[in-house]
């Protein structure tokens, strides 16, 4: 059977979806992968992909019963990106690397947004340690656990994972929880600021 082709439409939503997580700031040139499921295939990144400039030649095909197959193009992440897959069923996987969230993952064990709208979409967002040196497979069960009861997560230190129908709603996760945790960051600065003034005075 011939290799299926990437298609235009998948292959735009994977550059704008890429373009908007790096000018967000939410990875650097290099870093973090995307995913989409399409019937009996995984469209994701490969290793060292540009998600900012990303072209066809950066996207790979994965078949779900053979995912061997691409192990050694394919993002390193592919076993999270799969088992999240088999386990939540998601048409569209984020991973990022978020500064504020990652900051953020190094003191709490569960972030809570302080802000409505992250009250609202995402709730209390569970926090999971990865054994060192990071290695994906190691924490693929527990980060696709946690995802059929939440929307996205965060490995500490490393960055999180976002499941959606698509693409579109795995960056709407993402770029939410990033947006809460420096409401959060700017919160704790005034706060310990203000504290500071009062003990002056």
């Amino acid at each position: 059977m011939p290799a299926k082709s990437l298609t235009p439409i998948l292959l735009r939503t994977f550059q704008q979806v890429g373009r908007d997580l790096f000018l967000q700031g939410l990875n650097s040139s290099h870093s973090g992968n995307l995913s989409m499921t399409e019937k009996d295939t995984m469209w994701i990144t490969k290793r060292g992909a540009p998600l900012g400039r990303l072209g066809a030649r950066d996207i790979v095909g994965v078949p779900l019963d053979d995912a061997s197959s691409k192990e050694a193009v394919a993002s390193s992440e592919l076993p999270v990106h799969m088992e999240i897959v088999q386990r939540c069923g998601a048409g569209g996987i984020v991973h990022a690397h978020p500064p504020a969230v990652i900051a953020m993952s190094m003191a709490e064990e569960l972030i809570v947004p302080l802000d409505l709208e992250g009250k609202y979409h995402l709730g209390e967002v569970s926090v999971i340690v990865s054994p060192e040196p990071y290695r994906p497979a190691q924490v693929a069960s527990q980060v696709a656990e946690t995802l059929t009861k939440s929307k996205i997560v965060v490995v500490r230190g490393h960055g999180t994972f976002a499941r959606g129908s698509d693409l579109w709603e795995a960056l709407h996760w993402s770029s939410a929880l990033e947006h809460s945790c420096r409401i959060i960051l700017m919160s704790l600065t005034l706060k310990g600021r203000n504290e500071k003034t009062a003990t002056k005075a």
